[in-house]
């Protein structure tokens, strides 16, 4: 079910951003790289270094929130759900201060995960307000 919900959010967010103006430096790339291979220390490693060279780049919210997504999806269990709405919540307020032409790509695809997180939980509904 989970590798159906990941597969879903890939395929439905492909494309998006690529008349975005915004350039992703080596450390970001390496960043999602270790995340995408579940390697969170590298990650975390990766992401303080942005958090010290660029603290307000728009992208920073959206890793932090995305590393939280793939530690509930490695282990679904409360403490792992609240620490994701947690990180979730901080986030968007985080974008939101961001608007840029990045803003609607990267919180529309936050607000896909955490539907999908809601919806792994059986809180459909607020699955479906994240959705919508």
């Amino acid at each position: 079910m989970r590798f159906i919900l990941v597969l879903f959010l890939l395929i439905s967010t492909s494309g998006y951003g690529k008349d975005a103006e915004i350039q992703f430096t080596q450390t970001y790339n390496k960043a999602m790289n270790a995340l995408l291979h579940y390697d969170f220390n590298q990650a975390e490693t990766l992401l303080q270094t942005i958090e010290k060279k660029e603290p307000n780049h728009i992208a920073l919210p959206y890793l932090r929130q995305y590393a939280q997504f793939l530690v509930y999806l490695a282990n679904d269990n409360r403490s792992n759900y609240e620490a994701f709405i947690e990180v979730h919540d901080k986030a968007m307020d985080d974008l939101k201060s961001k608007q840029k032409e990045w803003y609607n790509i990267l919180s529309s695809n936050m607000l896909l995960q955490k539907s999908l997180v809601e919806m792994s939980r059986n809180n459909q509904f607020q699955g479906a307000l994240a959705l919508y």
